[in-house]
């Protein structure tokens, strides 16, 4: 049989059993190149005309020329290898006989790999494919320049992996010269250049890894005109003051949050002690890393695996996940990167430092857990795809998963359940009925136990029917089950399926003819759990008699309530209701209360909106009639408690040929944002805005790039963020919406914001203000006000930016938009402490806390750490830690985690003023760790500074220097003037303890002059000290007394508490203080 083997990574070669074939012609490449890309799939001939002639020359008959191209390439290749097709042509050849395809199955198995040394080898299997350019010297632009530049970019990804791997493994020396050469092909990708710094840092090389910034730097201003991008600026930080995370993979620095997410334990679980022993002993002697537990619907794979996690939690103390990944309920499975993300942050990871892409959550998440025993318990996997991913690879921790299926092409060993034995059986029963009724009856209760073919689901709700009959009667039961339901005649002796029928049917048929309608429709509804005001929405019932139904349903043993009034049950019931639903139901009567449901959620989530962020919602004119709140607090704690059904719903509707999809995820972006789940606002953006272009609702199209645009900017994808906002800006334009078009020009200039480009960024803002005002559109003046103030902030325009808060505080306060006001009051808090207008700054915090203990959460949070910070700015210690405290106590679920670098170095600063030198540098650590990836760029800075100050206390001076340099440079290279500020002083502070004192003084006088700039009247007047501080060195104490005089003037004009020894000072010079 003939050989085939064709390469297009590189130019164009084909072998013949082996022996090189020549493609000469131009044309029949061009063809050769179309088929090679869909090996064994149709190709159709309109198509590869087009490749062939796309713009002129095209012949009178070009399905004739084409079929004249692929008879001469049959005659080289042979004539089976071309197939005529219906409409065009067909390359009869194995995907593996293509380089691209064999490129492609590496990085399939690489993303598969159970471990870092099969990801590495397969990683180098699939760059070995590449001898050059892909499709080189196939002449047809319109065909090569889109593939070239897809698999070009799939290259470069496989490469900054596999050299990530390489540094991870210590063999930094080994790359530098790969990487040198990969920045000068590919000048402006950043991750080689960050990689580059990294080898050459670990290679000794320090100074040669902050020329290779430069460099980066350089180049990328010169190509782009943009700034190095936040990974960039963390590692030139990161090698100017030697930080620990860049030591090589013996020494890593990891945070970490042990987590306990295991279901709670069974009480009643009976019988598996063998398989029990297997499961425990696999797992606690380390003989296995992962176990799986297989077998049918219903025989107690979960309850297992939980009551084997409990006992495994002591040999597992750094933690234990689980998730249910709903491998068999009907578009409910869980995507393999949405539990990553889930992980990530059960175990300590900011929502906004989660990588975005798959590959990089994996890489992060078993990172994470190296060198710790972690139990991950992963419930019902459907397939090996979406188990492999989630699998630790380190030794230490371990994996135990359920499936029905046995999941061959997944290396572990399997713990198979058969039916209960007729003993334990018999003793779940007796469990449930009490001993009496099984001692009384125990003919019977066999019986039961084979009708029930000992499956423990169906014994479970068999015995649960028998204890709401008052007294059981299990005799009579037992005869009713096997000959009184409607599908005991075509039960077949061991079908185990039909003997889970046969108890559900008897359950379903005790049900009162309201309660078989309920139970026949929840199953409608899309998430994890339900409600009864889910229940009401379905049949149109008052939610007083639905709450009574679902009681009936809990009763009976047919749904569960998980916690208080929300209710989950089997996914085998779960199918049973759509059965049932066939069987009793209409079509229309099913499609009716559907809708009914999501009216119901639509209506919730754009009344919430209206309430907390004054968004009245384009498609609907009346809002509110369905919703049980109508206040912002209840508000918000229904979308936080509805936030899995709401994310359901979205992804339920993406098929449906209405707008209902669409509106559900514009509904949801606004709280979505504000509360940090940025996650899922990404994945119902994403899936809004496939919906909204397969219906072209132009619209809806806007709303989702402007969703995606606002979230992106966050992960540091700034040019993702743009191209998004500048489509979404577009669609708006077409329909003619002005405030929407000020909408996303803020996140727009959010995204420039983030790159440290703030001309633009406050151009885009001013301009999103000036378009939301045409547009009446007050939630969207409020929105990019805000963001203007941050701008301002940030380049020490702090006059201006008190006003456009100030403004901003107002809409929110005029339309009741309580959540977004007090974010508002905080923000302006924040910036009239920097000016020095303590006691207004503490009125305005006076009101967030009203608003904050209505709305609770990570509202109170906020307020709290904002005060902490104004008694740190005015001296207060004390006062600053007890806010803090109160901050801390207060429980947030999944708040907005963009905080947390701010508040890891809030409590750093509090630490540094009470000289507890070595937990203030863990925690400084910590928020640099946080703010590595992305969030305000002022971090960096902020950090840096205390960490040089750190240093300072402990009489390491020269150990601050880097630090202090670091701050300077970043913030100056930012265009970060308020903070350049600070970063001055602290630099002037360790030039002096250095015994530099005219750089200090000279340092120390620029320091004065960015602050008055910016009227920061507090660093004014720490500035002035400093001054005074070297001047006194240099001139002696008299020298400094007017600067000194003036620093304790300010201080005490500003009210702030006397740290500074400043009137002992001026006294010992004869200076009244």
């Amino acid at each position: 049989m003939t050989e085939l083997d064709f390469r297009v990574l590189g130019p164009l070669q084909v072998t013949k059993d082996g022996q090189p074939l020549r493609i000469g012609a131009a044309q029949h490449r061009i063809l050769l190149a179309c088929l090679l890309l869909n090996p064994r799939r149709p190709v159709e001939s309109e198509r590869i005309a087009g490749h062939l002639w796309p713009v002129n020359g095209r012949p009178r008959n070009p399905r004739g020329a084409v079929h004249t191209y692929v008879q001469r390439l049959r005659g080289l290749l042979g004539a089976e290898a071309i197939r005529t097709v219906e409409g065009g042509y067909l390359l009869d050849v194995p995907a593996e006989a293509v380089d691209l395809h064999r490129f492609a199955a590496h990085l399939r198995r690489a993303d598969e790999a159970q471990d870092t040394a099969a990801e590495h080898a397969e990683l180098t299997a699939a760059l070995a494919q590449w001898r050059g350019e892909a499709f080189a010297d196939v002449p047809a632009p319109e065909f090569a320049t889109p593939e070239t530049a897809r698999w070009a970019g799939l290259r470069l990804t496989a490469l900054s992996r596999r050299i990530q791997l390489d540094l991870d493994r210590g063999e930094h020396n080994a790359v530098i010269g790969e990487l040198q050469l990969l920045t000068r092909q590919h000048p402006v990708h950043e991750v080689f250049w960050s990689q580059l710094m990294l080898a050459l840092y670990r290679a000794q090389r320090p100074a040669e890894a902050v020329q290779a910034y430069a460099s980066a730097a350089a180049t990328l201003h010169a190509e782009l005109q943009v700034q190095p991008g936040p990974r960039l600026r963390w590692m030139h930080e990161a090698v100017l003051t030697n930080a620990p995370e860049l030591a090589p993979p013996s020494a890593p620095a990891v945070l970490w949050r042990p987590a306990c997410q295991l279901p709670s334990d069974i009480g009643d679980f009976t019988g598996r002690r063998e398989e029990l022993r297997a499961l425990t002993g696999l797992l606690v002697r380390q003989q296995a890393r992962r176990v799986l537990v297989c077998g049918q619907p219903g025989i107690g794979k979960t309850a297992l695996a939980v009551r084997a996690g409990h006992l495994l939690r002591p040999a597992f103390p750094d933690g234990q996940l689980y998730v249910n990944l709903r491998g068999y309920c009907p578009g409910e499975r869980l995507d393999p990167a949405q539990v990553l993300g889930q992980f990530l942050r059960a175990l300590g990871v900011p929502a906004d430092q989660v990588p975005y892409g798959t590959a990089d959550r994996i890489s992060k998440y078993r990172a994470l857990l190296s060198g710790r025993r972690v139990l991950v318990l992963l419930d019902n996997a459907g397939s090996a795809e979406q188990l492999l991913p989630l699998l630790p690879d380190s030794p230490g921790s371990a994996a135990l998963a359920t499936s029905r299926n046995i999941l061959s092409t997944v290396d572990t060993p399997r713990v198979r359940l058969d039916p209960l034995g007729e003993q334990d059986s018999l003793a779940l029963i007796g469990a449930i009925l009490g001993a009496e009724h099984l001692a009384a009856h125990p003919v019977a209760a066999a019986e039961l136990a084979g009708l029930c073919a000992r499956l423990p689901l169906a014994l479970r709700i068999a015995a649960a029917n028998l204890t709401i009959r008052g007294e059981p009667d299990l005799p009579g039961y037992v005869h009713e089950l096997a000959t009184g339901n409607r599908l005991a005649a075509l039960a077949i002796d061991g079908d185990d399926d039909a003997a889970v029928h046969r108890a559900f049917d008897l359950s379903y048929g005790t049900l009162s003819v309201a309660a078989q309608r309920l139970f026949r429709l929840i199953g409608l509804v899309p998430g994890p759990d339900f409600t009864a005001a889910h229940a009401a929405a379905l049949t149109g019932f008052e939610l007083d008699r639905a709450e009574e139904l679902m009681r009936q349903l809990a009763t009976a043993h047919l749904v569960q309530e998980h916690r208080e009034g929300r209710y989950q049950f089997h996914d085998l019931l779960r199918l049973y209701t759509g059965q049932q639903r066939d069987l009793e139901d209409s079509q229309d009567e099913v499609a009716a209360a559907g809708q009914r449901l999501f009216d119901y959620l639509l209506d919730c989530a754009n009344y919430a909106t209206v309430l907390l962020y004054a968004e009245a919602p384009r498609n609907r004119a009346v809002v509110g009639k369905l919703a049980p709140f109508d206040e912002p607090v209840a508000a918000k704690h229904w979308l936080d408690e509805e936030r899995a059904t709401l994310i359901a719903a979205v992804l339920a509707t993406e098929d449906r040929p209405d707008e209902l999809c669409v509106d559900l995820a514009t509904a949801l972006t606004n709280h979505f944002w504000t509360n940090g789940h940025f996650e899922e606002q990404v994945l119902i953006c994403e899936t809004g805005l496939r919906a909204a272009i397969r219906r072209g609702y132009v619209f809806g199209q806007a709303d989702m790039h402007n969703g995606l645009s606002g979230v992106l900017s966050l992960y540091g994808r700034v040019a993702d963020a743009v191209r998004h906002g500048t489509l979404s800006v577009l669609r708006y334009r077409e329909v003619g919406a002005l405030g929407g078009e000020g909408l996303v020009l803020a996140n727009i200039a959010m995204a420039y914001e983030v790159a440290c480009r703030f001309p633009r960024a406050i151009a885009r803002y001013t301009k999103a203000i000036r378009l939301s005002r045409e547009a009446r559109y007050p939630a969207g003046e409020a929105f990019a006000s805000q963001g203007l103030h941050s701008a301002y902030v940030a380049v020490g325009r702090l006059a201006e930016a008190k006003v456009r808060i100030e403004h901003a505080c107002k809409i929110m306060r005029r339309h009741h938009a309580h959540e977004s006001e007090a974010q508002c009051l905080v923000q302006l808090a924040d910036t009239l402490a920097a000016l020095g207008e303590f006691a207004e700054a503490g009125q305005r915090l006076a009101e967030a806390a009203a608003l904050a203990r209505r709305l609770g959460g990570l509202q109170e949070r906020m307020v709290a750490e904002a005060r902490a910070r104004l008694q740190l700015a005015r001296a207060d210690l004390p006062g600053a830690r007890a806010h803090l405290d109160r901050a801390l106590a207060v429980a947030v679920d999944n708040s907005r985690d963009r905080l947390a670098p701010g508040t890891r170095t809030l409590i750093a600063d509090i630490h540094r003023g009470h000289r507890e030198w070595a937990r203030a540098h863990h925690h400084y650590l910590a928020a640099r760790e946080l703010a590595n990836a992305a969030g305000h760029p002022a971090f960096p800075v902020l950090i840096s500074v205390g960490l040089s100050a750190v240093h300072r206390g402990l009489h390491e001076p020269a150990e601050a220097l880097p630090y202090a340099v670091a701050a300077e440079h970043i913030a100056r290279a930012g265009g970060l003037r308020t903070v350049l500020g600070d970063a001055l002083t602290e630099l002037a502070e360790v030039r002096l303890a250095l015994g530099e004192a005219d750089t200090a003084a000279e340092l120390a006088g620029a320091a004065l002059a960015v602050h008055r700039y910016t009227g920061r009247r507090p660093a004014t007047a720490t500035a002035l000290e400093v001054l005074g501080n070297a001047r006194s060195v240099l001139a002696g104490p008299a020298a400094a007394c007017p600067l000194w005089t003036e620093a304790l003037a300010l201080y005490r004009e500003l009210g702030m508490v006397d740290r500074t020894g400043l009137p002992a000072r001026l006294a010992a010079q004869g200076a009244a203080p």
